[in-house]
């Protein structure tokens, strides 16, 4: 009897060519060479440009960022860092026990549709990479289902839903593939199609180039016209002075529109960029001169200084105008007082009546009518004495006006004084006549009086004013003809390419219309069944790749539904765990591919490598990489493991042959951490970047200088004093992470004692000379309960920082020279981290000052520090 297992149902057909050796088509020596236009092509394909070993690959999708999480296991009121990076096509995680990855996986899983309803009260929030929306980047939530029918998880939940080993004859699993009829003409056809398509790609790639090049003539044809235009006219028109004025824009809109402009050029470029560089001055702005003529002011003048005032005279102020003045002023200040300001007299109210009669209103209205006037010519005067003194110098003129505006100018400014001052005589007059109404005065004539005028002097402005815009006209229409004609030039070279580029688009398009056709018609063929026999054959070839070894064999089974496995020709069974996680992790792969070629799926992987030896965790890591990372599927991978030792393989294998890992890759601890949430401080899973430095990642490659690297970063980062959540931190860690570093430290150091813990503590406690050995091993024991070391276990409050650096005197106590190394290659202060106190090595105290310890015994830290 037979040995069955039976493959999960998939109504899909599956051809091993399109899984076989990826048909470049010579695309990695144009990537390589042409990046910018590889991405440039793909992009307009809705193609991802890193993606193209696969001829299949058309429309990206890809998770981004995972940015909320609510409801599930560790991760409650989750919010991602805010210094997070993205991910990208390749992505490898490293997590201890407890960290939130397995976590992480099931609840995708369930999500994606593999877990049970009652786990489906998460709500996350993702940034996605739409690749129906032409690879727009999106959020999206646990309900969006185009995308998490893209999303494929391998991990204990999937293998136990999709194969049942625990049945009486082996292995047994639920149908891959429903059987129909092979037809091997529909393969052919297949790949018949992908070949079509990876021509495309190929032709469109050296089309895309020449049509780069060709714009990129084009470009610098239009700029050596644009620099050539504003280096000749810049002087001429402000609109040519500089190339973030006069841009290459202008151009393309002379050599693209229309063309009858080119009519209006130079006839004569060399006459025309003559009158350009003529000397030219620029317009003088002047108004016309303010007028101020004295004949308007004869009559009244004449009537004010003449008038005759009716009054009752005192004979004393009539014959003295001071005097007058003085009393008038007076009788103001005196209105309400009964003796006079200046001499205490007595005011008579006859002397009163003798006053107010003496100036009565006639008097006070020839004085009112003076002020006026004056004023008035005052103002006018001012004008025109400021007009004069505002009128240009004669350097602005062209240099044949000057000589005549120089003598207009002092005729005009000359005859400005003469009349200033016969109207200041006018003005005295009035102020006389003011000051005395009862006395006539003596005027001058004005006929002597002429008033300035300006016209000559205008007119030499207005023949400059002339010649100046006749000049800046005729420069602007000879720097435009220029233009026209430096363009005009360009075009016997510059429409060959125009055409070029244009036939070169109308082939892309056409080529890009052709791969979509020849694209559906490829994933409608490939939904049709097809002969398993193909995949039987791949699944014994992976096996024994992933075992190391060939004696178990897959083939199809007499019903055509499900597989038999066989051992050197017998039904298999007692499969080993190593057998079997190679056999779900084959299924698993076999499934994706059957369904993920038109999908471009999203592959989650979870500890592929549990409790497997290390042979088995080899050959199960190079079959992920070469069937996920340098095979022909179109995936973006997560790998999550608790293996560090699987986790530093990929990322030698990552920096080492960075051109597989095409779309670039990341790698990141989880850790759980301590954050504030709502006013709490709660462990929760974050994503910690691995350092991108490639020394610092060379160094971090083993589990022994991880350790040491991170227990040391956080001692010197306490040394300051340590908040609630970095001692929490510390608490987290020292125990087994402790221990892990010490195994490893002893194992070297006494390397009889390798496999006894317990033995090489001992050996390592004698030579320093410690009395509390017995107490160090018990503590050690007390806190560190298993052999994995795991780093997430707490240990007491207040003791954290005391132990690590105990750990570390311990060390340089033992090896002194070793300790040190290691700190200089991480940039850390050994004497920060771990004192030395200078005793010779035999007697040295490994304990530093009980101060140091916040006051704990010295035999209470010796207790401890091995946790």
């Amino acid at each position: 009897m037979h040995t069955t297992i039976t493959l999960c149902g998939v109504h899909t057909r599956i051809d091993t060519a399109l899984v076989g050796p990826r048909c470049r088509l010579g695309t990695d020596r144009v990537r390589n060479r042409d990046s910018f236009l590889w991405s440039s092509y793909f992009a307009s394909c809705a193609f991802d440009p890193h993606e193209v070993d696969s001829a299949d690959y058309w429309g990206v999708w890809m998770l981004n960022r995972i940015l909320t999480i609510d409801g599930y296991g560790p991760f409650v009121k989750w919010r991602s860092e805010a210094n997070a990076s993205s991910f990208k096509r390749v992505n490898v995680v490293y997590g201890a026990n407890g960290s939130g990855k397995s976590s992480l996986a099931s609840m995708f899983q369930t999500i994606a549709g593999g877990g049970t309803a009652a786990n489906k009260a998460a709500t996350l929030t993702l940034e996605v990479t739409d690749g129906d929306a032409g690879s727009t980047s999106r959020k999206c939530s646990e309900n969006d289902s185009t995308f998490w029918e893209r999303v494929y998880v391998f991990n204990e939940e999937y293998v136990k839903r999709s194969l049942r080993f625990d049945g009486a004859e082996g292995p047994d699993a639920n149908g891959l593939l429903v059987l129909g009829e092979g037809n091997i003409a529909l393969e052919a056809e297949i790949v018949a199609l992908q070949k079509r398509i990876g021509a495309i790609d190929g032709q469109g790639i050296e089309k895309l180039r020449s049509l780069d090049a060709a714009k990129k003539r084009m470009e610098k044809q239009i700029s050596a016209v644009r620099d050539a235009v504003i280096s000749e006219l810049k002087n001429a028109d402000p609109r040519y002075r500089a190339s973030n004025v006069y841009r290459s824009t202008e151009i393309r809109k002379l050599l693209d529109g229309d063309r009858t402009l080119f009519g209006g050029r130079s006839v004569d470029a060399t006459a025309d960029l003559e009158i350009v560089l003529a000397e030219g001055r620029p317009a003088i702005r002047a108004s016309a001169a303010p007028s101020l003529n004295v004949a308007d002011f004869q009559a009244p003048f004449r009537e004010i200084t003449n008038r005759s005032v009716t009054v009752s005279v005192l004979a004393e102020l009539a014959s003295d105008a001071h005097n007058a003045e003085w009393v008038q002023q007076g009788i103001g200040l005196h209105e309400d007082l009964a003796t006079c300001l200046f001499c205490a007299s007595p005011i008579a109210e006859s002397r009163r009546a003798d006053l107010a009669a003496h100036f009565d209103k006639s008097l006070l209205a020839v004085q009112t009518d003076a002020d006026a006037l004056a004023l008035e010519m005052e103002v006018g005067l001012s004008a025109l004495v400021g007009y004069a003194a505002s009128l240009p110098r004669s350097v602005e003129l062209y240099a044949d006006i000057k000589g005549d505006y120089e003598t207009a100018l002092r005729a005009y400014s000359e005859s400005v004084h003469l009349f200033s001052g016969r109207v200041n005589e006018l003005i005295e007059c009035l102020k006389l006549k003011r000051a005395n109404p009862l006395q006539p005065v003596q005027a001058p004539s004005f006929a002597e009086i002429e008033e300035p005028n300006a016209a000559s002097l205008l007119s030499h402005i207005q023949r400059h004013n002339e010649r100046s815009n006749r000049h800046n006209e005729a420069v602007k229409g000879a720097a435009r003809r220029i233009e026209l004609h430096r363009v005009h030039a360009a075009i016997e070279s510059y429409d060959p390419e125009l055409n070029a580029c244009i036939a070169l688009e109308e082939n892309l398009k056409d080529m890009r219309a052709e791969r979509a056709r020849l694209r559906s018609e490829m994933i409608l063929l490939g939904s049709q069944d097809a002969n398993p026999l193909h995949l039987a054959d791949d699944l014994t070839v992976g096996l024994a790749r992933i075992l190391g070894r060939d004696e178990l064999a897959f083939r199809p089974s007499e019903d055509s539904k499900t597989y038999l496995i066989e051992r050197d020709g017998r039904p298999a069974v007692g499969l080993s765990e190593g057998e079997r996680t190679a056999i779900s992790l084959l299924h698993f792969l076999a499934h994706l591919k059957s369904r993920g070629i038109s999908k471009h799926p999203i592959v989650i992987i979870d500890d592929p490598v549990s409790s497997l030896d290390q042979n088995v965790q080899f050959g199960v890591s190079a079959h992920l990489w070469t069937e996920l990372v340098a095979g022909p599927m179109d995936t973006q991978v997560f790998l999550l493991t608790h293996s560090f030792e699987f986790f530093r393989q990929w990322i030698v294998q990552l920096d080492s042959f960075k051109a597989s890992a095409i779309g670039g890759h990341t790698e990141h601890e989880l850790r759980m951490r301590n954050r504030e949430i709502d006013g709490q401080l709660r462990r929760v899973p974050v994503f910690e970047e691995w350092p991108k430095d490639t020394i610092m990642r060379r160094r971090l490659r083993s589990q022994y200088n991880f350790l040491f690297h991170r227990l040391a970063r956080v001692v010197i980062d306490s040394a300051g004093g340590a908040s609630l959540a970095d001692q929490l931190e510390m608490l987290s860690m020292a125990p087994n992470a402790a221990r892990k570093l010490l195994e490893a430290f002893l194992s070297f150091r006494f390397p009889a004692k390798i496999g006894d813990f317990n033995g090489s503590m001992k050996v390592a406690l004698e030579k320093i000379d410690n009395p509390t050995r017995t107490k160090v091993t018990r503590y050690l024991h007390a806190y560190s309960h298993n052999e994995e070391g795991d780093i997430s276990a707490p240990i007491e409050p207040g003791e954290a920082a005391t132990i690590l650096r105990a750990v570390f005197q311990l060390m340089r106590a033992l090896d002194d020279e070793h300790v040190v190394a290691m700190c200089q290659s991480f940039d850390i202060d050994p004497q920060v981290l771990a004192p030395d106190t200078g005793a010779p090595s035999s007697t040295r105290a490994v304990m530093p000052r009980i101060s140091e310890f916040g006051g704990l015994e010295r035999d209470q830290v010796l207790t401890g520090f091995v946790g």
